[in-house]
């Protein structure tokens, strides 16, 4: 198969993001730079995707310690 057509049949179903998730919500690189996904079986670029760097990262982490924080208060196990 392709990789075209991977990487198509991945986007229609929802899969593929070019983007970071980071507080519930896919961002960009808050200085917009990017790095370049390939296949590795030939080289091919398949994307391009967020270059996250510091900022973004301490943003993930705050988020996902705020998110179990607010899981741990709940009454659900799950």
């Amino acid at each position: 198969m392709e990789t075209e057509s991977i990487v198509a049949r991945l986007k229609s179903c929802g899969l593929f993001r070019t983007k970071g998730l980071v507080g519930g919500k896919w961002i960009d690189a808050y200085d917009g730079k990017t790095i370049e996904v390939t296949n590795p079986a030939n080289g091919e670029v398949i994307a391009s995707v967020p270059f996250m760097g510091e900022r973004e990262t301490k943003d993930a982490i705050s988020s996902a310690y705020d998110a179990l924080s607010r899981k741990g208060r709940s009454t659900s196990n799950y």
